[in-house]
């Protein structure tokens, strides 16, 4: 266990039952890697952002392109439209980049997930995803990426978020670049669902 509640097992056959935070680590070599932690706001943010950076990057010149093409409409005589489309341009930015109306976005949208714990099962197979909302096995056909991002590791399919965990949730580094290999050897594996 870490510091963050985070639970990592490893060795666990998966009809032992859900690891609960707060209980000891089990150290053993090999699949299946139980992965257990509280989901919260700023790992669903962090999530969501490994699948929105390109978005985002275009969001941001959009914005920056609608602040530039106000203040030049300021400038050449046009005192009201230049400024109403500055400021559409700083609020898309804001929108977009800020982490505060992510929060408060996500928030009301996880709002039966936020302080619930979620249970990767990683192993041969694929990932057994258990979390308040539902309980489901994800093939690794059905994945396409194992995304590092800086606070989170996401398992995605094309562009989209399946599931992910926390870094500090797979333990010391060691044991999560291990569980990174296994499971980037296996994604996209056999026929798609």
């Amino acid at each position: 266990m870490d510091d963050a509640g985070n639970t990592i097992e490893a060795g666990i056959p998966p009809e032992t039952g859900p690891a609960e935070p707060g209980s000891d680590a089990v150290e053993a070599d090999g699949p299946p890697w139980r992965v257990a932690h509280e989901i919260t706001v700023d790992a669903a943010v962090d999530a969501t952002r490994l699948v929105t950076g390109e978005l985002r990057r275009i969001m941001s010149f959009v914005a920056a392109g609608a602040v530039v093409a106000g203040i030049a409409l300021l400038l050449i005589g046009v005192p009201t439209f230049g400024p109403m489309v500055a400021l559409f341009g700083i609020l898309i930015y804001a929108l977009w980049n800020l982490r505060g109306p992510e929060r408060w976005l996500l928030r009301r949208r996880w709002r039966s997930l936020i302080g619930g714990t979620q249970v990767l099962e990683i192993g041969e197979a694929g990932i057994l995803v258990t979390n308040p909302a539902t309980s489901g096995h994800v093939p690794w056909s059905a994945l396409t990426e194992v995304h590092v991002g800086d606070r989170v590791i996401g398992f995605l399919r094309e562009q989209a978020l399946v599931t992910f965990a926390p870094l500090e949730a797979f333990g010391p580094p060691e044991r999560r670049e291990e569980i990174v290999a296994f499971a980037r050897a296996r994604v996209g594996s056999g026929t798609a669902i």
